[in-house]
C-alpha cells in the first residue's frame, strides 16, 4: 500500500516545499500535530511548520477504522448541535481528533479533481538572502527520560491494539471495562429518531462515551439478550429536539471482548518471541520508547537549527508571484478545512485563527514571508555547502525517497508532488543533517530541563500514548462526530 504524506501534503501554507519536507511517513511518528498547528498557532508557528511538520503523521488512526454508524444523535455526551455550542474549543477538539482523516478526505477530493493545480514560480534561494550563521549553532535539547508510566502505557496500547492481547465472548454477562459490541435503536416517544440507531458498534462500558445509564445499564446483561433502556438526554444536550427528553434505547449484545492482563505467555505473544518474560517484555518497550525519543529529539534539534539559520540570514526581496502563490494555497487549505467541517471561510477563520476575512491577507501574507525565509535559506546553505546530489546521485536519491513512501520511482513521485516538491525534500534533509551534524548540541541541565516547556518524559509519554490516543480516536469517530 502506499504510504501517504497526511495532513502536511495539504499545508502548502507553510509552503510547497514542505509537501515533502514534512513528509511524515519519513518520520515515522504518529500524531495530529501537522493540521492542529496550522489550525491553533496559526501565523506565529506556521514558518515552523515548514520544518516541524515531519512528526504530523495520523496514518495510524486512519488504518485503524471505525465503527458505520448513523451517529448525528448517537447517545454520547454532546451531540454535534452542543459542539457547535460550544465555540472554539470544542471545535478545535474535533479538528484534532478528525486530523488524519480531514487530510485523507481532502487529499482524496484534491486527487479526484482534473483541475490543474497552480505552477509554483522557482527562484533560486541563494540570488535572495544574505545567509548568517549558520555553523556551529548551539542547541538545547532535553534528556531522555523513559518513565514506568511511559512503560505502562505503551504496553496498555500493545495489549489494546492487538488481536493476541483480547478475547471475544460470545456468552456469558457483560462486565464493566468490557467493550461491548451491540446493536442499538433509540426512539423517543415511541419513534426512532434520526442518529439514534447504529449495529455492530463497539462500545467500552466505563468509558462514559454515551449518556448516563446507558454503559451501566448493560452490565450484568447476558451476551445475545435484548434490553430496553429508559433514559433522558442531558438538559443541556445540544439536539434541542432530545435535549432533557425521555427516550428508551433498545440494545441488543452480540459479543464482548476483554483484555488480558500482561503474563509472560502474552509478553511472548506480543515480542513475536523476543522476549520471554514481562520483565524482558518491559525492558524491550523501553528500548523501544528510548529509541523513539532519541528520535523525536534528533529531528526536533534540526527543526530548530533550521529555524536558527533562517532567523541569522536576511532574505533581500519576495518574489511577488511567489507571494501570491502561497497565499493562495494558505486561503485554498483554510477554505477545503471549512469545508470538511461544515462552515463558511469567514466563520472557519474566526474561529480557529481569532481574525476576519479582512484581516486573512495580512496574515497570509506574513506567513509567505516566512515560509520563503526559510526556503531561500536552505537552498543557499545546500548550494554554498554542495549538499544538493547532481545527475545519477539525484535521480538515484529521487528513486530512494519514492521507494521511501510506495512510489514506483521518482518520476512516478514528481508527478505526483512536483518536480520542486521532491528536489527540495531531499535538499531540506540534506541541510538539516549538515547542520546537526555541525552544531552544538547540549543537554539541558535536569533544572533547566523541568523548567522548559516541554520535558523529555512528557515526549516518551506522549509518544507511548500517541498509538493508544490515535487508535481510541478512529474507533469512537463515530460518536465523536455526534459531538
Amino acid at each position: 500500500m502506499r504510504k501517504r504524506f497526511g495532513a502536511a501534503s495539504m499545508v502548502c501554507a507553510v509552503s510547497m516545499a514542505a509537501i515533502l519536507a514534512a513528509a511524515p511517513v519519513l518520520a515515522e511518528e504518529s500524531s495530529a500535530s501537522g493540521a492542529e498547528s496550522a489550525v491553533e498557532s496559526v501565523a506565529e508557528s506556521a514558518a515552523e511548520s515548514a520544518a516541524e511538520s515531519a512528526a504530523s503523521g495520523t496514518d495510524s488512526a486512519a488504518e485503524s477504522g471505525a465503527a458505520d454508524t448513523d451517529s448525528s444523535a448517537q447517545p454520547g455526551a454532546e451531540s454535534l448541535d452542543s459542539a457547535a455550542e460550544s465555540g472554539a474549543e470544542s471545535t478545535a477538539d474535533g479538528a484534532e481528533s478528525s486530523a488524519a482523516s480531514a487530510a485523507e478526505d481532502a487529499e482524496s477530493s484534491a486527487e479526484g479533481e482534473e483541475e490543474e493545480a497552480p505552477v509554483r514560480p522557482e527562484y533560486n534561494g541563494s540570488d535572495y538572502v544574505t545567509l548568517g550563521e549558520y555553523k556551529g549553532l548551539t542547541i538545547e535539547v532535553d534528556p531522555i527520560e523513559i518513565t514506568d508510566a511511559a512503560i505502562d502505557t505503551r504496553i496498555d496500547s500493545d495489549i489494546h491494539y492487538s488481536d493476541k492481547g483480547s478475547e471475544v465472548f460470545t456468552e456469558g454477562v457483560v462486565e464493566d471495562g468490557d467493550v461491548a459490541n451491540i446493536d442499538f435503536e433509540g426512539k423517543k416517544d415511541g419513534v426512532a429518531f434520526d442518529g439514534g440507531t447504529s449495529e455492530g458498534y463497539e462500545l467500552q462500558i466505563g468509558s462514559h462515551t454515551f449518556i448516563d445509564g446507558f454503559e451501566d445499564g448493560l452490565i450484568g446483561v447476558n451476551v445475545g439478550d435484548t434490553v430496553d433502556l429508559n433514559l433522558k438526554f442531558p438538559e443541556e444536550y445540544g439536539n434541542a429536539d432530545l435535549a432533557g427528553q425521555d427516550v428508551v434505547f433498545t440494545v441488543k449484545v452480540n459479543s464482548v471482548k476483554r483484555y488480558k492482563e500482561l503474563d509472560d505467555a502474552l509478553a511472548e505473544a506480543l515480542s513475536d518471541g523476543e522476549a520471554k518474560t514481562v520483565e524482558e517484555y518491559r525492558e524491550r518497550t523501553r528500548a523501544m520508547l528510548e529509541e523513539d525519543a532519541l528520535k523525536s529529539r534528533e529531528e526536533s534539534a534540526k527543526n530548530d537549527l533550521i529555524t536558527k539559520a533562517a532567523e541569522n540570514s536576511t532574505v533581500s526581496e519576495y518574489p511577488q508571484d511567489l507571494v501570491d502563490y502561497y497565499v493562495n494555497d494558505i486561503r485554498t487549505y483554510y477554505e477545503t478545512y471549512a469545508s470538511m467541517y461544515g462552515m463558511d471561510f469567514a466563520s472557519f477563520i474566526s474561529t480557529m485563527a481569532g481574525i476576519t476575512e479582512e484581516e486573512f491577507p495580512a496574515m497570509a501574507e506574513e506567513i509567505a514571508h516566512q515560509s520563503i525565509d526559510t526556503e531561500f535559506t536552505i537552498d543557499a546553505i545546500a548550494e554554498a555547502e554542495k549538499l544538493l546530489p547532481e545527475g545519477k546521485e539525484l535521480e538515484a536519491a529521487y528513486d530512494a525517497l519514492a521507494e521511501e513512501v510506495g512510489f514506483e520511482n521518482g518520476a512516478a513521485l514528481a508527478a505526483e508532488y512536483g518536480d520542486y516538491a521532491v528536489r527540495y525534500k531531499i535538499e531540506y534533509d540534506a541541510v538539516s543533517d549538515f547542520l546537526y551534524d555541525n552544531a552544538n548540541i547540549v543537554e539541558k541541565q535536569p533544572e533547566a530541563a523541568e523548567s522548559g516547556a516541554s520535558s523529555a518524559a512528557e515526549a516518551a509519554e506522549s509518544a507511548a500514548s500517541s498509538a493508544a490516543e490515535a487508535a481510541e480516536s478512529a474507533a469512537s469517530s463515530a460518536a465523536e462526530t455526534a459531538e
